[in-house]
């Protein structure tokens, strides 16, 4: 089974990717010189139990929510752009992560409007699969 740190290396990649020439990073990898454009991205496990396992506390079902932050310091515009790119790189994207398949990823909704924040337009969104 897939560890978390494969789960969350293999969301970075992807996103990477997407948001190419600029980069994605960890919460922890995070240049201390903060790039003027960027996203930042944090995988966490969610522990559930589908209905008829419920009274099995031993049984779960492993997921996992993927919170994705756009930053940009030229223009609401570019934070905007930014989270274009990651959508379309993780909107009902099937994963593989170190073998295992998982199923589509669900948006789960904005947290909060490109706002400013510490000198950059930031925005967020969190999927789950």
């Amino acid at each position: 089974m897939a560890t978390l740190a494969e789960h969350q290396a293999a969301i970075v990649a992807l996103l990477d990717t997407a948001v190419a020439p600029k980069h994605a990073y960890a919460p922890d990898d995070v240049p201390a010189t903060r790039p003027a454009e960027y996203v930042e991205v944090l995988v966490s496990e969610i522990f559930t139990a589908p209905d008829e396992l419920l009274l099995d506390a031993t049984t779960s079902v492993r997921r996992y929510r993927v919170t994705v932050w756009w930053f940009s310091q030229h223009a609401v515009s570019n934070a905007q752009r930014l989270r274009e790119e990651c959508f379309e790189a993780l909107r009902f994207a099937r994963l593989t992560v170190a073998g295992e398949t998982y199923p589509p990823t669900q948006y789960e909704g904005d947290e909060d409007e490109v706002s400013p924040v510490e000198g950059y337009f930031v925005g967020s969104a969190s999927f789950t699969y």
